[in-house]
This record gives C-alpha cells, sequence and structure tokens, in this order.
C-alpha cells in the first residue's frame, strides 16, 4: 500500500510539472487534446489523494437547474461534467485567509461559501494566476454595484460563461466554471438594485435573493447573487469544464 501511494505521489509530481508536461506531450504529439488529457490525468490523481473530487461534481450538478433560461427564453437545458481541476496558490489563500481573519464572524450562518464564477476562459486563467481583480468589474452589470459576482447556481452562472471548442471532441461546446471559496463578513440582504457605493458602506457583502431582491425594474432576482467588494475575499478552488444541452455563446 505504502509503494503504492509512493508511485502515486511521484506520477502526480511529474505530472503537475510544466516541464514534464511539456517533455511528455513532446513524445506523443503537442496537442490541445494531449494538454487535456495530461491535466485530466492530474486532477483525477490529485482527488484520489486528497478524497474531494467528488464533493466539486456533486455540488456541481446538484446546483444546475435544467429551466434556467437564457436571456431569449429558451432552457439551458442538461449539463455534462467533462473534468475539473483542483487549483491551489499558496498565495492567494494566504490572502484570502489573512482577509477571512480580519472580517467578523456572521450573525447567522457560515463564514465562507462555496460559490460559482463565470466568465471568459482567458479571464479564468487570469483569475487563476493572480487572484481576482475589481478593476475589471463590470461596470455595466453593476446589479449590487462595481463588486466581484458569484452564484450558488451553476446554470444561472453559465449564462455569462464564453463558450469554446471542446479539447477532447472540436464539435461540441465547452464551457468553464469556476467554484470559489468566498468570505462574506458582515453581509447585507439586498432589497433593490443599486449602482455606485454600498448603501451601507459597514457590509462587506451584499446577497441578492432570488424573489425578494427587486432588479430596479419592477422584476424580481431569478437566482441568488453574492457581491464581495475586495480581491481577497475569494479564493479560487477549481475549474470545472462542461457542456450542455444547447450551445450557448456568453452573455
Amino acid at each position: 500500500m505504502k509503494l503504492r501511494l509512493l508511485l502515486v505521489v511521484i506520477v502526480i509530481a511529474i505530472i503537475a510539472t510544466p516541464f514534464w508536461r511539456s517533455e511528455i506531450a513532446g513524445l506523443i504529439g503537442q496537442s490541445p487534446f494531449v494538454e487535456f488529457v495530461l491535466n485530466n490525468l492530474r486532477s483525477s490523481l490529485e482527488d484520489l489523494l486528497k478524497g474531494n473530487g467528488s464533493d466539486v461534481s456533486d455540488l456541481f450538478y446538484t446546483s444546475w437547474d435544467t429551466t434556467t433560461v437564457h436571456p431569449g427564453g429558451t432552457p439551458v437545458g442538461e449539463a455534462v461534467l467533462i473534468s475539473h481541476r483542483l487549483l491551489s496558490n499558496h498565495q492567494l489563500t494566504l490572502a484570502f485567509s489573512t482577509h477571512l481573519a480580519r472580517l467578523p464572524t456572521p450573525d447567522a450562518g457560515p463564514s465562507t461559501h462555496r460559490l460559482f464564477h463565470c466568465t471568459s476562459r482567458e479571464a479564468l486563467a487570469s483569475i487563476e494566476e493572480v487572484g481576482f481583480d475589481l478593476s475589471f468589474a463590470d461596470l455595466d452589470y453593476n446589479f449590487l454595484g462595481p463588486a466581484i459576482y458569484f452564484t450558488p447556481s451553476t446554470s444561472e452562472c453559465h449564462l455569462y460563461s464564453v463558450g469554446f471548442k471542446c479539447p477532447h471532441d472540436p464539435t461540441l461546446e465547452c464551457y468553464d466554471t469556476l467554484l470559489s471559496d468566498v468570505a462574506v463578513g458582515k453581509q447585507c440582504i439586498a432589497d433593490v438594485a443599486f449602482t455606485g457605493p454600498r448603501p451601507d458602506p459597514t457590509c462587506d457583502s451584499y446577497r441578492g435573493v432570488a424573489g425578494h431582491t427587486d432588479t430596479g425594474d419592477g422584476a424580481k432576482l431569478s437566482a441568488d447573487e453574492q457581491a464581495v467588494y475586495d480581491n481577497a475575499a475569494a479564493r479560487p478552488a477549481a475549474i470545472i469544464t462542461y457542456t450542455v444541452g444547447r450551445p450557448w455563446t456568453g452573455k
């Protein structure tokens, strides 16, 4: 058993190292598909050791609602998880932990939540490397002010994803979603949408509640949303790649 575990650790170390990944890819042909397979193998082996791969998969599927609709009114359909990759960035984890320690304990509920964030694949790559950046906050979508937005719903998050050709099958369209640990601190409930600064600056985060929060045009929010106002308030935890039953090119 110890020998088997040692071999698994060695394989993970090799696959996790960019140099060896490139060397292996060079031997069997450099292609996005090869990189995709190697990343899949690495994430599977990491999950074997950490024992939390099934948690990511379960969270993805249980938070997907096939009745969520695109702006045009078409349901998103079924989702199929292709792969997921656990993230580990010491600097981002340290910044998140330091930020979390400074926040007050919520009156009710946990101090952190596991939520989803969707954008383009290029933007997710940047977030993975250097973390979130409020300077890129979408000023055209400032439902809870200029903030970093998350949702517990994968299907709702999907509406802000940008598709790309699947590495394993270019005839299919894939999407990425980022699972993150989000520190809420003093969380305030938004009764109505707002732009600009937070109505209460002592609130570390604002939550929009489905069926309760007024979006500003008389409608109610269709799914919960979480807004945080500090780059260190969220730690990237995993990138999930998936497909859906109907094509979608993003917001």
